[in-house]
């Protein structure tokens, strides 16, 4: 269960010209990886907290999923619609009744 799990705080630097790409291991305050198998992962950029819509698309993919291993994608045409120069962030686990905020932080857009 996630929902005792600390979520991640960490800051995306985006270049609003490029495409964005990281991978992520998830791990508990012990540095043991986090199993997110049969969770889906979604990310929400939004200008602010509490907006309801997201800014852009991002894909979020288990790599490997009892590792904690995934990763982070919003494509150029997706980055090009960030134009501000901060947004907020978080990334939802979901499986089942199990909902938990796993990452959030801070969008860090370039060249915009």
């Amino acid at each position: 269960m996630l929902n005792t799990f600390l979520a991640l705080k960490s800051d995306l630097f985006v270049d609003q010209s490029d495409v964005y790409y990281k991978q992520v291991t998830l791990k508990d305050t012990a540095g043991v990886a986090i199993n997110l198998t049969g969770y889906t992962l979604v990310c929400t950029i939004k200008k602010y907290e509490g907006v309801s819509s997201s800014a852009c698309a991002v894909t979020v993919t288990p790599i490997t999923p009892a590792s904690g291993l995934f990763s982070i994608n919003i494509a150029l045409t997706e980055a090009a619609k960030l134009n501000r120069p901060r947004y907020a962030y978080n990334i939802v686990a979901t499986s089942g009744s199990d909902v938990a905020t796993i990452m959030y932080g801070s969008v860090i857009v370039t060249n915009f």
